[in-house]
């Protein structure tokens, strides 16, 4: 289950029961719409927070498990991902419920059965570099256009063994700079990319969450 806390109430306002595991939750940003993003096992579950009743549910293609699911800042526009696959859809047919077109959902990647899978998605922050989606497959970061799908970029380097560092579990982009920060399944390490060039360096990992803040 998944427990919506009040901060400034310090008390549970909502708690959503879900039958699977809970891999991922995102929040739209937009003001008038109060929605959460669950995904649990191979389903995406949409939640009105206003109203505190079940939006609509997405089963996954090939009743694969969704993994993560990530809110277009300022956008009504939703991405989710697969372990081979990345898809979006505007969720604005959902919200108006005087609407039932259904969803017109979107792969933007798909990977093989046999490639590396999919962990995490990250949109770009940086004042002039809106409109890119990072992920992270295998032991490496992709750079691909939000809207069409294009891969742009795969980041490499040569300071740093990434098959010592296991696969990323994280990605997290900067709000000030072209800067992204990576966790690695085998090192306590956080890899700090550049959008602008190859080189990446290390950072103490309690410094994560503060430094995707700049």
């Amino acid at each position: 289950k998944l427990q919506i806390i009040h901060l400034k109430k310090d008390r549970v306002i909502l708690t959503l029961k879900h039958s699977y595991p809970i891999a991922s939750v995102s929040f739209s940003t937009m003001e008038r719409m109060a929605i959460c993003a669950v995904a649990s096992g191979n389903a995406l579950y949409l939640w009105d927070l206003n109203t505190k009743q079940l939006l609509h549910k997405i089963q996954s293609s090939n009743s694969k498990p969704i993994l993560t699911v990530s809110f277009l800042p300022n956008s009504t526009t939703l991405f989710y991902s697969t372990p081979f696959s990345v898809s979006k859809f505007n969720l604005e047919p959902v919200y108006d419920a005087n609407n039932d077109t259904r969803m017109n959902i979107v792969p933007l990647i798909t990977r093989g059965g046999s490639a590396e899978k999919i962990s995490s998605i990250e949109f770009s922050k940086s004042p002039g570099s809106q409109g890119v989606l990072y992920y992270g497959c295998g032991a490496k970061i992709w750079r691909r256009h939000i809207y069409t799908g294009t891969l742009t970029r795969e980041f490499t380097h040569t300071t740093h063994d990434l098959s010592k560092m296991g696969n990323i579990t994280q990605v997290l982009a900067s709000r000030t700079s072209p800067l992204l920060f990576s966790r690695h399944r085998n090192s306590s390490q956080v890899l700090v990319w550049s959008d602008h060039k190859s080189k990446c360096k290390t950072l103490d990992p309690g410094l994560l969450g503060i430094a995707s803040c700049f």
